[in-house]
């Protein structure tokens, strides 16, 4: 975000701030979480990238203060990605950007049985195809059981630890208090070999 960083910071009266639509590249500014008067924020339509800062004016922001800027991670509330906890040696797919909890939520039709591919104790899992095409298995883990959290983190340290060209990709994951999931390619009626 370059220089206009430095001058934001400064601006201790500033109330509203929006600046969608502007191509902002980079990260948002942590020193943003000082300007306590800000009422109102909009970093909507641009190329940000890293995770949304918590604090300060962030704390009454909703998703709408971050659209279509899918590289951006942060608290579920937001619609985006949860930044990785879980972080796994695997890049996303080629040729896939980062992948909102928004947009997931859509290629599953809100978490429709119809999509269900199976139902465990600790998780259910279901299929999905993104608007590029990809179809992916999305594992929901229900945070209600500490046997399943604990199966979630079993699993992502696991999928750290584990590299062959014979097991499923990892498109992403999301872990916070509310909503714990692994998203992997999908493999439909074949084997991890082909």
């Amino acid at each position: 975000m370059g220089l206009f960083q430095i001058h934001l910071a400064k601006c201790w009266h500033l109330e509203f701030l929006d600046l969608c639509y502007n191509n902002l590249v980079g990260e948002i500014p942590k020193s943003l979480k000082a300007l306590v008067s800000l009422k109102y924020l909009n970093f909507s339509f641009n190329k940000l990238i890293g995770e949304i800062p918590i604090g300060g004016p962030f704390l009454n922001a909703t998703g709408q203060s971050f659209l279509s800027n899918d590289a951006l991670c942060g608290d579920a509330k937001f619609n985006v990605t949860t930044c990785n906890i879980c972080q796994t040696n695997v890049s996303p797919l080629k040729g896939h950007e980062r992948i909102s909890y928004y947009k997931i939520e859509q290629a599953i039709e809100g978490f429709n049985e119809t999509n269900l591919l199976g139902n465990g104790s600790f998780c259910k899992v279901y299929k999905g195809i993104l608007k590029d095409g990809t179809l992916f298995a999305a594992k929901v883990f229900n945070v209600q059981l500490e046997s399943a959290l604990r199966s979630f983190d079993i699993e992502c340290e696991i999928l750290r630890n584990l590299h062959h060209r014979n097991l499923t990709k990892v498109i992403t994951n999301f872990s916070n208090l509310d909503f714990k999931a692994l998203v992997l390619e999908y493999m439909p009626n074949g084997t991890l070999d082909k």
